[in-house]
Protein backbone atom coordinates (compact mmCIF):
# COMPACT_ATOMS: atom_id res chain seq x y z
CA UNK A 1 0.00 0.00 0.00
CA UNK A 2 1.28 2.94 -1.16
CA UNK A 3 1.82 6.43 1.52
CA UNK A 4 -0.11 9.05 0.46
CA UNK A 5 0.70 12.82 1.35
CA UNK A 6 -2.01 15.34 2.25
CA UNK A 7 -0.12 17.93 3.00
CA UNK A 8 3.65 18.53 2.19
CA UNK A 9 5.63 21.89 3.36
CA UNK A 10 2.61 23.53 3.55
CA UNK A 11 3.44 26.85 6.00
CA UNK A 12 0.74 29.22 7.08
CA UNK A 13 -0.16 31.82 9.70
CA UNK A 14 -3.30 34.11 10.37
CA UNK A 15 -3.53 36.52 12.51
CA UNK A 16 -6.12 37.89 14.65
CA UNK A 17 -8.15 40.44 12.63
CA UNK A 18 -7.66 38.54 9.09
CA UNK A 19 -9.91 37.09 7.06
CA UNK A 20 -7.68 34.69 5.08
CA UNK A 21 -9.35 32.42 2.03
CA UNK A 22 -7.63 29.33 0.50
CA UNK A 23 -9.43 28.58 -2.92
CA UNK A 24 -8.89 24.98 -3.05
CA UNK A 25 -10.48 21.68 -5.32
CA UNK A 26 -11.38 18.22 -3.93
CA UNK A 27 -8.10 16.10 -2.58
CA UNK A 28 -5.78 19.30 -2.23
CA UNK A 29 -5.48 18.47 1.87
CA UNK A 30 -7.79 21.09 2.79
CA UNK A 31 -9.55 19.41 5.22
CA UNK A 32 -6.38 17.67 6.74
CA UNK A 33 -5.36 21.17 6.88
CA UNK A 34 -7.88 22.38 8.69
CA UNK A 35 -8.21 19.38 11.19
CA UNK A 36 -4.41 19.65 12.15
CA UNK A 37 -4.42 23.76 12.52
CA UNK A 38 -7.70 23.15 14.97
CA UNK A 39 -5.65 20.76 17.13
CA UNK A 40 -7.92 17.53 15.89
CA UNK A 41 -5.14 15.62 14.00
CA UNK A 42 -1.72 15.46 14.95
CA UNK A 43 0.57 16.12 11.52
CA UNK A 44 3.48 13.38 11.33
CA UNK A 45 6.06 16.34 10.88
CA UNK A 46 6.42 20.09 11.28
CA UNK A 47 5.06 22.51 14.07
CA UNK A 48 1.91 23.77 15.07
CA UNK A 49 0.96 26.98 17.03
CA UNK A 50 -2.35 27.71 18.41
CA UNK A 51 -2.31 30.58 20.54
CA UNK A 52 1.14 30.61 21.67
CA UNK A 53 1.00 27.18 22.23
CA UNK A 54 1.26 23.60 20.63
CA UNK A 55 -1.67 21.54 21.05
CA UNK A 56 0.25 18.17 20.41
CA UNK A 57 2.18 18.69 23.16
CA UNK A 58 -0.43 18.72 25.74
CA UNK A 59 -2.61 15.43 26.98
CA UNK A 60 -5.70 14.74 25.60
CA UNK A 61 -7.50 16.98 28.04
CA UNK A 62 -5.71 19.80 27.57
CA UNK A 63 -5.88 19.90 24.14
CA UNK A 64 -9.10 19.88 23.81
CA UNK A 65 -9.94 22.48 26.46
CA UNK A 66 -7.46 24.78 24.36
CA UNK A 67 -9.80 23.72 21.07
CA UNK A 68 -12.68 24.80 22.79
CA UNK A 69 -11.38 27.71 24.36
CA UNK A 70 -9.53 29.05 21.09
CA UNK A 71 -11.31 27.42 17.81
CA UNK A 72 -14.37 27.88 16.62
CA UNK A 73 -15.70 25.67 13.97
CA UNK A 74 -18.47 26.10 10.70
CA UNK A 75 -18.91 23.25 8.57
CA UNK A 76 -20.46 22.65 5.32
CA UNK A 77 -23.10 20.31 6.72
CA UNK A 78 -23.52 22.45 9.98
CA UNK A 79 -23.59 19.43 12.51
CA UNK A 80 -26.32 21.05 14.76
CA UNK A 81 -27.99 18.85 16.85
CA UNK A 82 -31.29 18.23 15.98
CA UNK A 83 -33.45 17.67 18.92
CA UNK A 84 -32.17 20.98 20.55
CA UNK A 85 -33.26 24.37 19.66
CA UNK A 86 -31.62 27.04 18.20
CA UNK A 87 -30.13 28.44 21.99
CA UNK A 88 -29.68 25.06 23.12
CA UNK A 89 -27.61 24.43 20.10
CA UNK A 90 -25.67 27.72 20.62
CA UNK A 91 -25.34 27.43 24.27
CA UNK A 92 -23.49 23.34 23.80
CA UNK A 93 -20.74 25.51 22.51
CA UNK A 94 -20.23 25.63 26.54
CA UNK A 95 -20.23 21.99 27.30
CA UNK A 96 -16.89 21.89 25.68
CA UNK A 97 -15.21 24.23 28.39
CA UNK A 98 -17.01 22.95 31.30
CA UNK A 99 -19.36 26.10 31.53
CA UNK A 100 -22.22 25.77 32.87
CA UNK A 101 -24.79 26.55 29.94
CA UNK A 102 -27.82 27.58 33.06
CA UNK A 103 -25.15 31.15 33.98
CA UNK A 104 -26.81 34.34 33.07
CA UNK A 105 -23.52 35.52 31.19
CA UNK A 106 -23.52 32.11 28.72
CA UNK A 107 -27.04 32.82 28.17
CA UNK A 108 -26.54 36.37 27.41
CA UNK A 109 -24.17 35.61 25.20
CA UNK A 110 -25.90 33.27 23.02
CA UNK A 111 -29.21 35.71 23.06
CA UNK A 112 -26.48 38.67 21.41
CA UNK A 113 -25.07 36.34 18.71
CA UNK A 114 -28.49 34.92 18.24
CA UNK A 115 -30.32 38.47 17.80
CA UNK A 116 -26.89 39.18 16.02
CA UNK A 117 -27.68 36.81 12.94
CA UNK A 118 -31.09 37.63 12.83
CA UNK A 119 -32.69 34.81 14.66
CA UNK A 120 -34.26 35.88 17.32
CA UNK A 121 -37.57 34.53 16.07
CA UNK A 122 -36.39 31.14 15.65
CA UNK A 123 -35.26 30.59 19.39
CA UNK A 124 -36.88 27.66 20.33
CA UNK A 125 -36.91 25.85 16.73
CA UNK A 126 -35.16 22.87 16.32
CA UNK A 127 -32.69 22.75 12.86
CA UNK A 128 -35.41 20.44 11.39
CA UNK A 129 -37.55 24.18 11.64
CA UNK A 130 -35.24 26.27 10.03
CA UNK A 131 -34.33 27.31 6.29
CA UNK A 132 -31.17 26.24 5.34
CA UNK A 133 -29.21 29.57 5.72
CA UNK A 134 -30.77 30.24 9.18
CA UNK A 135 -28.91 26.46 10.30
CA UNK A 136 -25.54 27.64 8.69
CA UNK A 137 -26.30 31.24 10.99
CA UNK A 138 -26.76 29.10 13.88
CA UNK A 139 -24.12 27.01 13.09
CA UNK A 140 -21.88 30.70 13.30
CA UNK A 141 -23.50 31.91 16.49
CA UNK A 142 -22.41 28.57 18.19
CA UNK A 143 -18.78 29.13 16.84
CA UNK A 144 -18.80 31.80 18.43
CA UNK A 145 -19.92 31.43 21.63
CA UNK A 146 -16.88 31.10 23.29
CA UNK A 147 -15.11 34.09 21.89
CA UNK A 148 -12.26 32.32 19.86
CA UNK A 149 -9.26 33.13 18.79
CA UNK A 150 -9.84 31.72 15.20
CA UNK A 151 -12.78 30.69 12.78
CA UNK A 152 -11.73 27.37 11.24
CA UNK A 153 -14.53 27.52 8.13
CA UNK A 154 -15.23 24.55 6.04
CA UNK A 155 -16.95 25.62 2.41
CA UNK A 156 -19.61 27.13 4.94
CA UNK A 157 -21.37 28.14 1.55
CA UNK A 158 -21.04 25.04 -0.08
CA UNK A 159 -25.00 24.02 0.62
CA UNK A 160 -26.30 27.94 0.36
CA UNK A 161 -27.78 30.11 -2.15
CA UNK A 162 -26.01 33.39 -3.24
CA UNK A 163 -28.22 35.21 -1.14
CA UNK A 164 -27.19 33.33 2.08
CA UNK A 165 -24.00 33.01 1.06
CA UNK A 166 -23.63 36.78 0.98
CA UNK A 167 -25.04 36.69 4.44
CA UNK A 168 -22.85 34.11 5.70
CA UNK A 169 -19.62 36.15 4.12
CA UNK A 170 -20.67 39.50 5.28
CA UNK A 171 -20.97 37.94 9.09
CA UNK A 172 -17.65 36.19 9.05
CA UNK A 173 -16.14 39.09 7.66
CA UNK A 174 -17.26 41.33 9.74
CA UNK A 175 -16.29 38.32 12.90
CA UNK A 176 -12.78 39.00 11.07
CA UNK A 177 -12.80 41.79 12.78
CA UNK A 178 -11.91 40.51 16.35
CA UNK A 179 -11.01 36.97 15.73
CA UNK A 180 -9.22 35.04 12.69
CA UNK A 181 -10.76 33.47 9.70
CA UNK A 182 -9.63 30.83 7.37
CA UNK A 183 -12.14 30.17 4.81
CA UNK A 184 -11.51 26.96 2.43
CA UNK A 185 -13.37 27.48 -0.39
CA UNK A 186 -13.66 25.93 -3.82
CA UNK A 187 -16.80 29.21 -4.47
CA UNK A 188 -14.70 31.88 -6.20
CA UNK A 189 -17.09 34.20 -5.32
CA UNK A 190 -16.01 34.00 -1.40
CA UNK A 191 -12.55 35.30 -1.94
CA UNK A 192 -13.41 38.67 -2.44
CA UNK A 193 -14.51 38.92 1.54
CA UNK A 194 -11.44 38.04 2.21
CA UNK A 195 -8.42 40.35 3.41
CA UNK A 196 -5.94 37.31 1.86
CA UNK A 197 -5.96 34.60 -1.02
CA UNK A 198 -3.97 31.57 -0.70
CA UNK A 199 -4.48 28.81 -3.61
CA UNK A 200 -3.98 25.28 -2.93
CA UNK A 201 -3.17 22.60 -5.00
CA UNK A 202 -2.25 18.48 -4.64
CA UNK A 203 -0.78 19.37 -0.62
CA UNK A 204 0.88 22.94 -1.47
CA UNK A 205 0.75 25.82 -1.36
CA UNK A 206 0.64 27.51 -5.22
CA UNK A 207 1.24 31.01 -6.61
CA UNK A 208 -0.41 31.57 -8.87
CA UNK A 209 -2.80 28.84 -9.00
CA UNK A 210 -2.63 27.06 -12.54
CA UNK A 211 -6.36 27.02 -12.89
CA UNK A 212 -6.68 30.63 -12.81
CA UNK A 213 -4.42 31.24 -15.66
CA UNK A 214 -6.67 32.00 -18.96
CA UNK A 215 -6.08 28.99 -20.79
CA UNK A 216 -6.79 31.20 -23.88
CA UNK A 217 -3.45 32.65 -24.23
Amino acid sequence: MSNVTALDGVSLAIQQGEFVAIRVKSGCGKTTLLLIAGGLLSPDGGRVRLDNCNPYELSSEERAKLRANTVGFVFQQFHLIPYLTVLENVLAANLATGTKTETGQATDRAMHLIEQFGLKDRLHHTPSQLSTGERQRTALARALQNSPKIILADEPTGNLDRENSEIVLAHLKNVAKETGVLLVTHDDFALKYADRVIHMKDGNIVQPDESLLDSSN
